[in-house]
């Protein structure tokens, strides 16, 4: 279902590189928004449902549709130029009848284009109780905090018949992967639940946690440690088999008094365990079974069955969730550098080298406890808490130079979360070694021969939903709204010029789809950017500027498609050919953007003017 919702999306969704900001949106993002409410519109209905069997309701794909097309009209007649309505509706009618809709199915949908029944409630198509949940997917887009749900659903519950309640869901810790790891978990938990729960069940991701839309306030997510977390998602765990047999070794090896008593000096070497290694550890190591907490947090445990022990903040930072196994909350008493917390025993610098090789680059400080030199010094009060090592050994096993994060901040249900996150996998997967024209996903260009490759392009986001979670470079955290896109910058790409084009046309590729404001970095960034792009080896953001802001958000389009011909640029440079000065910075003016497209490649300048001017622009 959710595949052919963005099929039937794109196809739609009016040319982007088209007209000025529409409202807080520029045409490109009102695809997420239109999605977004299309989606709620018709998970509300099929939650609704389970009460009102007699409903007289759209059937998915129509409740999708009209919640996608209900206010375009609308938003795209905002302000600046006007888009010509009746260029708009034919445009959608053609793209319907491709879609194999028939003359009056269409005639029924477009007439939404004008009539906006989001807010007029009284359209005699459906009975009220539909438009009330229509009413209430659009509120849903304005929020920013799961609180301001108690009042949306005061004044829609009546109405309904129903007794809503909200119950926000979070496992706040600082830790970005393993957080983005656990979300995913808790996402097909709540998905299932959804599918096989009598209850009223729509889970909502916000900036601030999940906000969990029920009937039934006592309704609990529960996860196992040792099948949900320690397992990872193919079943391996978090060490590789070889890694643990030689904790287990190590484990043993603390166990023999006869060793512990020789070779337990510091700096002394245990021959027991017959790992050269072992010299790294002390008799401290043994004392605090840092092999055991290893085990303990994340081994496969089906060789040895150990009691869990998580710091006491883990079980502060639940919210809504519940933890089942034997687990042992605990205070702690040495301070972790990285994450900023005092965690029950901390893992000596040795482990990092012993058996990832890590660097402490790899780690995204969220507190700032204390100079991380005091650290490497093996300082005793400091040491590494097991969370933040299982979140760079996740790092490390997903093999990633940089991260490209999107976060939005308008709440979305978990299930868009994760088609948004599909979508940025497959774009990126097919902007690898493409043209950047063939990435434009409109299919109006007046040269026909991107036709068949937009086709292609659908099916292929269309399958990248099914199955994604878990595959790929990719991690999303419904906890906040954020999405997480890796990339192994190591093997073609040698030089700064090379892995900075690299990045500005994956940039451009995902903001011409609509996906954005971005953040390219070393690892997830800490707080949402609003800025259209973020990238790390710049002293700030390269376009200054939020896409909703009405004076240069217009341009919105023209840097995204810009970016995508950056690698075309470079090509005309290697030929020696003369470049406008202001490429030799970043950051240029976002009005420069038609001229910098212009210049780069004007077939794809003649794609923008042409999608242009199809709506009347």
């Amino acid at each position: 279902m959710s595949g052919d919702n963005l099929k039937d999306s794109y196809h739609i969704l009016p040319p982007p590189l088209s007209a000025s900001p529409a409202k807080y949106w520029t045409s490109l993002s009102l695809w997420l928004h239109s999605y977004s409410v299309g989606r709620t519109f018709q998970l509300l209905i099929n939650q609704y449902e389970k009460y009102r069997e007699d409903l007289s309701a759209p059937e998915p794909d129509e409740a999708f549709l009209i919640g996608f097309l209900h206010d375009l009209g609308q938003k795209l007649n905002i302000r600046g130029k006007a888009v010509n309505l009746d260029l708009l509706k034919k445009w959608i009618s053609e793209q319907l009848e491709k879609l194999s809709y028939k003359k009056d199915e269409i005639n029924k949908l477009t007439k939404y284009i004008l009539t906006n029944p989001a807010e007029t409630r009284t359209d005699p198509t459906y009975p009220k109780e539909v438009w009330s949940l229509l009413w209430l997917a659009d509120r849903i887009q304005g929020l920013y905090n799961p609180l301001q749900m108690y009042e949306l659903l005061t004044s829609v519950s009546e109405q309904l018949g129903l007794n809503l309640h909200v119950k926000v869901l979070n496992i706040a810790i600082p830790q970005p992967f393993l957080r983005s790891y656990l979300s995913m978990q808790v996402y097909k938990k709540l998905v299932e639940t959804s599918i096989s729960s009598e209850n009223f069940v729509l889970s909502l991701s916000t900036p601030y946690g999940i906000a969990l839309l029920t009937d039934n306030p006592n309704l609990e997510v529960m996860l196992d440690w040792r099948e949900d977390v320690a397992g990872y998602f193919d079943g391996e765990g978090f060490f590789p088999e070889a890694v643990e047999e030689d904790i287990i070794k190590c484990l043993e090896c603390c166990k023999d008094k006869a060793c512990l008593n020789k070779y337990g000096k510091r700096g002394g070497k245990s021959e027991a365990s017959g790992l050269s290694w072992i010299k790294r550890f002390t008799k401290r190591d043994c004392d605090n079974n840092t092999y055991e907490i290893l085990l303990g947090y994340y081994g496969f445990k089906h060789r040895v069955e150990i009691n869990i022990k998580l710091p006491k903040y883990f079980k502060e930072a639940l919210q809504g969730i519940k933890l089942n196994g034997k687990i042992t909350f605990i205070d702690g008493n040495v301070i972790c550098p990285i994450c900023g917390y005092t965690t029950p025993v901390g893992l000596p610098p040795s482990v990092i080298y012993t058996f990832y090789n890590m660097t402490m680059e790899q780690w995204a400080r969220k507190y700032l406890p204390g100079n991380l030199n005091i650290f490497v010094q093996k300082n005793k009060p400091y040491a590494i808490d097991p969370l933040c090592f299982a979140d760079s050994s996740l790092r490390g096993r997903l093999n990633w130079d940089i991260v490209i994060s999107f976060t939005n901040k308008a709440p979305l249900p978990i299930e868009v979360v994760h088609e948004v996150a599909s979508v940025i996998w497959k774009l990126d997967e097919l902007s690898n070694g493409k043209d950047s024209s063939e990435l434009l996903y409109s299919n109006s260009n007046k040269d026909d021969s991107n036709k068949d490759g937009f086709k292609k392009i659908l099916e292929g986001l269309s399958e990248a939903v099914e199955g994604s979670i878990g595959k790929g470079p990719l991690l999303f955290d419904i906890f906040s709204v954020s999405v997480y896109l890796g990339h192994n910058r190591k093997g073609g790409n040698k030089t700064h010029q090379e892995e900075w084009i690299k990045d500005m046309k994956i940039a451009g590729t995902l903001s011409a789809w609509g996906i954005y404001p971005l953040s390219i970095l070393p690892n997830p960034p800490s707080i949402a950017n609003e800025a259209l792009l973020t990238y790390y080896k710049g002293t700030r953001p390269l376009y200054d500027f939020a896409p909703s802001n009405k004076d240069i958000g217009v341009y919105t389009p023209y840097v995204a498609a810009t970016l995508m011909s950056i690698e075309i640029l470079n090509r005309r440079k290697e030929r020696g050919e003369n470049l406008p000065a202001v490429l030799e910075i970043l950051d240029y003016p976002p009005q420069l953007s038609p001229v910098l497209l212009n210049y780069s490649s004007p077939d794809l300048y003649s794609v923008v003017e042409n999608l242009y001017s199809r709506l009347g622009g």
